[in-house]
C-alpha cells in the first residue's frame, strides 16, 4: 500500500515539474548551471533554428568553446558569445554562462545578439563598413526583441 502511494506521489511530482517547465514563462528562468552542456547546445541550436525560420535566413555555423581569450579584443571583462565574420559562425562559451549564473532567457538574448551580427553581415553592415558602435547598438537592440520572440514561440523537448 505504501509503495502505491509513493508511486502516485512521484508521478504527480513528475507531472507538476513537466507542466512547470513547459510554460515558457518559467522555462526562461531555468539556470544554465542546472543543465548539461548537451542540453544547452540543443537549446542554443533550437533557438538559432527558430530565428532562421522566422527571418527566412540560412543558419550560421554554431560552435561552443572558451572565449576568455577574446576579452582584450572586445575590451570587456566577460565574453559569452561572439560572431566570427570570416567563418560566419557564432561561438558560445557555455562554461562562462554557467559560471556566472545565467539562465535560458539570457542565452536567448546572447543568441539573438550574435544572430543580428550575422544577419547584418549578410547585408554588409559590419564593423568595417559602419563601425563597431553602430553594429553593437543594432545587435543590442535586437537582442531583447529576439529573446522575447524566441521565448514566446519555441518549445524545447524535455
Amino acid at each position: 500500500m505504501g509503495e502505491n502511494i509513493l508511486v502516485i506521489v512521484v508521478g504527480l511530482l513528475i507531472l507538476w515539474v513537466f507542466r512547470y517547465l513547459h510554460t515558457n514563462q518559467h522555462l526562461g528562468r531555468i539556470k544554465l548551471d542546472l543543465m548539461t552542456d548537451a542540453g544547452i547546445q540543443y537549446t542554443s541550436k533550437t533557438m538559432l533554428e527558430f530565428l532562421g525560420e522566422e527571418y527566412k535566413q540560412k543558419l550560421p555555423k554554431l560552435n561552443f568553446g572558451d572565449l576568455s581569450k577574446h576579452k582584450a579584443e572586445y575590451d570587456i571583462d566577460l565574453v559569452f558569445g561572439v560572431y566570427v565574420y570570416d567563418q560566419k559562425m557564432i561561438i558560445l562559451d557555455i562554461d562562462a554562462l554557467k559560471k556566472h549564473g545565467h539562465n535560458i532567457n539570457y542565452l536567448a538574448e546572447i543568441i539573438s545578439h550574435e544572430w543580428k551580427h550575422y544577419v547584418d553581415h549578410l547585408l554588409d553592415i559590419t564593423y568595417e563598413t559602419v563601425g563597431v558602435e553602430m553594429c553593437e547598438q543594432r545587435a543590442h537592440r535586437f537582442a531583447k526583441e529576439g529573446r522575447k520572440l524566441i521565448m514566446k514561440n519555441i518549445e524545447l523537448e524535455q
